[in-house]
């Protein structure tokens, strides 16, 4: 058994294709890395400087539209005493507003102060979700127009700011170790590893069948059982590595270049991922927040479930085609036409919900942008698992050697 795993092994990571995909994830990680690290770099110099610009941290200035809208109201009801008590009310809304964006704005000199412009920001959306709630305003003016459970969520997520102690960073911009890491698995995982992944997986058997040497190992001393476990697990292994090792590398860089960054920092969760098989908050947008490390453990499980199904889905055609073209040609075509469909067929909850290749972008799932939830997730992909490593397992046990 010990000479069949180090053949197979050999096999699949010295293959010169797999080595050049390998290449492949590592260049197209630090590609990802590079832009992003120059335009991190400027925004840190801007920061640096005497006057912050909290804009960077997502929130933009309402200032303006506040003084805006007071000022119609004051125009249509220029006496206090023939003004109605909803416009009063209004007024009031709009003057607390104004009041907020200057506290933030005009008045946040340095990173020293952070604490007091995140209560600020929450401060100004509760006033603004509290005028929603009550009726006094529809939405916020200057075309930001947000729903209630919105607002909710930036509270929870500026509240989770101040209790954990967690400065406000430019998400978008920012190329620190947890947060590059976060970029990875949203960016590139969802298609590129999982085009490489099955492409790597795709010939474990096809390419023997290519080179003639398919039945030279069928007749070799070993149970169809052992060698069919031997390339199994070495799939797995290979797999493993080809997803581990350039996330690791692309981890590794940023930190090196940019720092560790916050592995506290806050991330949207979906509270039903672990605790039901529907999420009942996709209709709503309801989410909860929690820490970055908190969210790779969660998203742990079922990123590796999803590794099992790709392997076992690209072994399954690597046995069954009769060439290696064949297999690579299935495996690449399916994988990318589901990424290219996922959006689309996401929308059918049903669909969706038993679709492996839904998961296929594990952080939409933990976000709750998806109907289905991580557990559900775990459940179906273990399931096509299993039928493809007995399909699999059948046909190779069954494969004819005569010819």
């Amino acid at each position: 058994m010990s000479r069949l795993g180090r053949f197979e092994r050999k096999k699949s990571f010295m293959s010169a294709k797999n080595l050049l995909l390998f290449a492949l994830l590592i260049a197209s990680v630090l590609t990802l890395l590079i832009p992003g690290t120059i335009a991190y770099q400027k925004e840190q110099s801007k920061r640096r400087k005497s006057y912050s610009e909290l804009s960077s941290a997502g929130w933009g200035s309402e200032d303006w539209g506040a003084a805006i809208r007071m000022s119609q109201l004051l125009n249509l009801y220029p006496s206090m005493d023939e003004r109605p008590a909803e416009v009063e009310a209004e007024l009031e809304v709009w003057r607390r507003d104004s009041h907020y964006s200057r506290r933030v704005y005009m008045r946040w000199i340095g990173e020293d102060r952070w604490r007091d412009a995140v209560q600020a920001a929450i401060d100004q959306d509760t006033n603004i979700r509290d005028a929603m709630a009550a009726g006094i305003i529809d939405a916020r003016l200057g075309g930001n127009a947000e729903t209630l459970q919105e607002l909710d969520n930036r509270i929870r997520k500026n509240q989770y700011l101040l209790d954990h102690d967690v400065r406000i960073i430019s998400e978008n911009a920012d190329m620190t170790g947890f947060s590059f890491l976060r970029a990875m698995l949203q960016t590139l995982f969802p298609i590129l590893f999982t085009g490489a992944i099955v492409a790597a997986a795709a010939d474990c058997v096809a390419s023997e069948r290519d080179t003639g040497s398919f039945k030279f190992l069928l007749l070799q001393p070993f149970p169809r059982r052992r060698i069919f476990g031997a390339k199994l697990a070495a799939s797995l292994l290979h797999t493993f590595f080809l997803t581990a090792v350039p996330l690791l590398v692309g981890f590794c860089s940023a930190a090196l270049i940019n720092g560790m960054g916050s592995a506290a920092y806050p991330i949207a969760y979906c509270a039903d991922s672990y605790r039901g098989l529907l999420n009942t908050g996709y209709e709503t947008g309801a989410v909860s927040y929690i820490g970055l490390s908190s969210w790779l453990i969660r998203l742990l499980p079922l990123l590796l479930c999803y590794l099992l199904f790709l392997t076992s889905f690209a072994l399954f055609v690597s046995v069954a085609a009769k060439s290696g073209v064949t297999a690579l040609t299935i495996t690449i075509t399916t994988t990318l036409a589901s990424s290219v469909m996922r959006p689309y067929l996401t929308s059918i909850p049903v669909f969706s919900a038993v679709w492996p290749f839904s998961y296929a972008d594990p952080s939409a799932v933990l976000s709750g942008e998806m109907q289905t939830t991580a557990l559900l997730g775990i459940i179906v992909l273990l399931s096509f698992s299993a039928v493809l490593i007995f399909g699999s397992c059948m046909m190779f046990c069954r494969e004819d050697v005569t010819c």
